[in-house]
């Protein structure tokens, strides 16, 4: 789930075994207004540009991207949480049109994002 919690409220989070990502709005939306992607809770996450989002839909739009991204890929054996989250933020942004190159402090290898490379025989 993305870390963005209003006290025990997750405003965002994905459902294993019912396949499905439910938001909370009214977190969400105090969590846009609070610019959250500014001030990450997970160690290691990179914050995201405080003008990563200009409105509220684009935001929750990202918020629901990075939820589906995590049903789709798993966190890698011996990947940090914070690596994990890096690399989901990184993935959604890019599928939204929204990553600029030089976002963040960790070198941004295109191998980052692709697939998990298949395991020889």
């Amino acid at each position: 789930a993305l870390p963005i919690s209003k006290g025990d409220v997750v405003a965002a989070k994905y459902n294993k075994k019912r396949n499905e990502i439910t938001i909370d709005k009214d977190a969400l939306k105090q969590k846009f207004d609070e610019k959250a992607w500014t001030k990450p809770k997970v160690k290691g996450v990179i914050a995201l540009p405080e003008n990563a989002f200009e409105t509220y839909e684009a935001f929750e739009q990202f918020v629901v991207e990075h939820e589906v991204l995590h049903s789709k890929w798993k966190q890698g054996e011996g990947e940090t949480a914070g690596s994990y989250e890096n690399r989901i933020n990184k993935m959604a942004m890019k599928n939204l049109g929204l990553w600029e190159e030089g976002v963040g402090e960790t070198s941004q290898k295109e191998e980052d994002v692709s697939a998990p490379e298949s395991q020889e025989l």
